[in-house]
């Protein structure tokens, strides 16, 4: 008769399923997360933190020198908008109290805010979407400074697109 009764079933697939990009593993690891207190079975909540922990490794394992993330281990591509996912996911895991090496959330921050600022310190081709996404990670987490919310409201970057408008709007609040 409810939603999360119905879905209980597909948790044991949701941990058995293999990790892929660093997309594929944000989303992972997050869903993860969030499912746990709907698990019963204490060997799959047991499952679940573990390949959080393996998908957090991943990740990390992901991450280069600039705090941007890979999408994949064996060509170390940047793809911007998988890069900023990977960064969001890391903040929010690690703001409800799982264990993420402070050294990723660091290098993920200072990434962030140089993608809002476009101080040309990365490697990813990210767009002014990409920038307003970034100023809108930093600012559920507290970390945007002022004067970045104003530069990315001035230069208009959130009417290009409309998810950009609900993150600006989210950021001015």
């Amino acid at each position: 008769d409810n939603l999360i009764g119905s879905l209980r079933g597909d948790l044991k697939y949701l941990v058995g399923y293999p990790y892929g990009c660093a997309e594929q593993t944000s989303s992972k690891i997050v869903a993860m997360h969030y499912a746990k207190p709907f698990m019963k079975d204490d060997v799959l909540v047991g499952k679940s933190k573990n390949f959080i922990r393996q998908g957090i490794k991943k990740l990390r394992n992901l991450q280069n020198y600039y705090g941007e993330f890979s999408y994949w281990e064996e060509n170390g591509e940047i793809t911007p908008y998988a890069s900023l996912y990977a960064s969001q996911t890391l903040l929010e895991l690690y703001n409800n109290g799982v264990a993420v090496d402070q050294n990723v959330i660091d290098k993920s921050i200072k990434m962030l805010k140089s993608v809002t600022i476009a101080d040309n310190n990365y490697l990813g081709k990210y767009s002014q979407f990409h920038r307003v996404y970034a100023g809108y990670i930093l600012a559920q987490n507290k970390k945007l400074s002022q004067s970045s919310a104003n530069l990315l409201y001035e230069k208009g970057f959130y009417k290009k697109h409309f998810p950009s408008t609900l993150y600006m709007a989210s950021i001015l609040k």
